[in-house]
């Protein structure tokens, strides 16, 4: 990547870097090293990082553009002056400092994240500069490090640049994954894992025709690797030992004669145009308004729209039908969805036309043995996901959905709190890596996330290096670590726009893609790829229930819509109001 030292007197200029990056090979070795560096980095939105040599803020940009706060440091002015024209000619704020890696300039624990790309070449105090790293880390806090790696023959070269006279290359140091990891447990930090890059030679041919196989070696050796990246995180001395996964608690994934094979009905133009004529007017007879979750079919979503209701994840959907005069809001999606709007909602009458529409994380959390599970650990704050019944949610102290549930844990973290988590095992999982809590889990799972096949995603990856995945947090960690952007519904959505890529890789229910390319037709969303086996096939068998004629049936019939209302016990509705609240006021 264009980088300068980040602890050293500038050898560099912007001009250096520029002509570089517009070379064939340093276009092709530039994108690879970034690449890499973003996918070690991982998710990054709502989190302080600090560019340790920045150069010319082309790092920095990159993620600010995934929602981090960056600060960018550089030891040298033009670079930074050349940093402060690019944020300014895509418009972004960017905060600059001039320091050195050796003496950075912030307080303890100020930072989430720490990058350093090709700095302690340059660096004469490379303990030093670890030391400071980890300083301002916070506990739990992670580094990513790129260095040139010695055993490559991009170093064979240049250090035969220094022999003949080069002071630049004459003066580096190269190295080792055996000695970043030392330098690393020098400067506090435990090293995760160290990846390599650029293993063809400097030509333009090999460049051309090679790079399509980086992803693949960097998984599987570093010996060649002109570029090694470092991945270290501060450990939280402060925290509770972790508990390991609870042995004696059986396996709460549904078995998969469970999972309901749908076959949806495909209409002709005019049957749809008939339907929704029906449902719209019948919309309007009850004064009810229709509410969709974003994974439910095209049809419904764009009819929801059409008639003044709304389209959202959990949480927005109920949110929107407490706002909205109609006296009964009628939800397409499934049955916790129905029940977090009556519980926000008790005075209307909420529908849920597709009365089977369950959800396998809901159905893999019985009250019964979820309650008995709470009474065992009487010690920990219950943070249960939307994704449950109303009976679950009466038992927690808190409930999430996934775009907030890293904040919250965070913030019960920082209270001293340990968190009893249901339940989804791969979304604790993920917060639990994000804020280093100490969590006791639940083992549920999406049926629809869990087939999401980490090795064919990487294969397109190697294929199309060009291409970003973007994948829900219910994922396995396989598939997050090879994310460009890990989030909720509406997260996803976001980041799509946000990101400069032309091509996605969506690891969600396939319901999102029509939202996705509804709002951005000029990019290509595809459906990622799952497993050999899959009942699901990326789409969630309950939410594809909800149908143009089934709702029209369900509006059209008042026994139907009888037997579809929703109702709750008023003891567990106002025991789940709590948690929902503290929800609503903290996001």
């Amino acid at each position: 990547m264009s980088r300068t030292p980040g602890g050293a007197p500038c050898r560099f200029g912007p001009d250096l870097y520029e002509r570089w990056r517009h070379s064939e090979v340093g276009a092709i070795t530039d994108r690879l090293e970034q690449n890499l560096i973003l996918q070690l980095v991982g998710p990054v939105s709502g989190r302080r990082v600090l560019d340790v040599g920045c150069g010319d803020g082309e790092l920095a940009l990159a993620l600010q553009q995934r929602g981090a706060t960056v600060v960018g440091l550089d030891a040298s002015r033009p670079m930074l002056e050349a940093a402060r024209a690019r944020a300014s000619a895509e418009q972004a704020e960017l905060a600059l400092c001039l320091g050195r890696a050796e003496r950075l300039p912030f307080a303890d624990g100020s930072f989430d994240v720490v990058v350093a790309v090709t700095i302690l070449c340059f660096v004469p105090a490379a303990e030093a500069t670890f030391a400071e790293i980890g300083r301002v880390l916070r506990p739990g806090g992670r580094l990513v490090i790129g260095e040139l790696g010695r055993f490559s023959t991009w170093a064979a070269a240049r250090r035969c640049r220094g022999w003949l006279g080069s002071a630049l290359w004459g003066s580096a140091c190269f190295r080792t994954p055996r000695e970043l990891r030392r330098l690393a447990r020098a400067g506090g930090l435990t090293p995760v894992e160290v990846r390599g890059a650029i293993y063809y030679p400097r030509w333009k041919w090999a460049a051309r025709h090679l790079a399509r196989f980086e992803t693949w070696l960097g998984r599987r050796t570093t010996l060649g690797a002109a570029f090694l990246a470092l991945t270290a995180v501060k450990p939280d001395g402060g925290s509770p030992r972790r508990e390991p996964a609870p042995s004696h608690l059986p396996d709460h994934r549904i078995a998969p004669e469970r999972i309901p094979r749908i076959q949806p009905r495909r209409l002709d133009p005019a049957e749809r145009a008939r339907l929704e004529d029906r449902i719209t007017r019948r919309l309007t007879e009850l004064n009810a308004v229709l509410i969709a979750h974003y994974y439910t079919a095209g049809e419904i979503q764009d009819l929801a729209r059409a008639t003044g209701g709304h389209v959202g994840d959990s949480l927005d959907m109920a949110r929107f039908g407490k706002d909205h005069p109609a006296s009964t809001l009628v939800i397409a999606g499934v049955r916790f969805m129905a029940e977090t709007a009556k519980i926000l909602s008790p005075e209307k009458r909420v529908i849920l036309p597709a009365r089977e529409a369950d959800c396998s994380l809901d159905m893999g959390c019985p009250a019964d043995e979820f309650a008995a599970f709470c009474r065992r650990h009487p010690e920990r704050t219950v943070v249960v996901y939307a994704n449950t019944s109303a009976a679950v949610k009466a038992l927690a102290d808190w409930v999430v959905t996934s775009s907030v549930a890293v904040r919250v844990v965070a913030h019960l973290h920082e209270r001293g709190e340990t968190i009893l988590w249901a339940p989804d095992r791969y979304l604790g999982d993920y917060v639990r890596r994000r804020t280093g809590a100490d969590m006791l889990m639940w083992t549920g799972a999406c049926v629809v996330h869990e087939e999401f096949d980490p090795a064919a995603i990487a294969r397109i990856k190697v294929a199309q290096p060009e291409l970003a995945v973007l994948a829900h947090p219910e994922c396995r960690p396989e598939v997050i670590d090879l994310a460009d952007a890990v989030g909720s519904t509406s997260q996803i959505l976001v980041a799509a726009e946000r990101l400069p890529n032309r091509s996605f890789l969506v690891a969600t229910s396939e319901g999102l893609l029509h939202e996705l390319r509804r709002r951005q037709p000029e990019k290509i969303f595809t459906l990622a790829p799952v497993v050999a086996g899959s009942r699901c096939a990326g789409t969630c068998p309950w939410m594809t229930m909800n149908e143009l004629g089934l709702l029209a049936e369900c509006l059209d019939d008042p026994s139907a819509m009888t037997a579809h209302e929703v109702r709750l016990d008023a003891d567990v509705r106002e025991r789940a109001l709590v948690p929902l609240k503290r929800l609503m006021d903290f996001a």
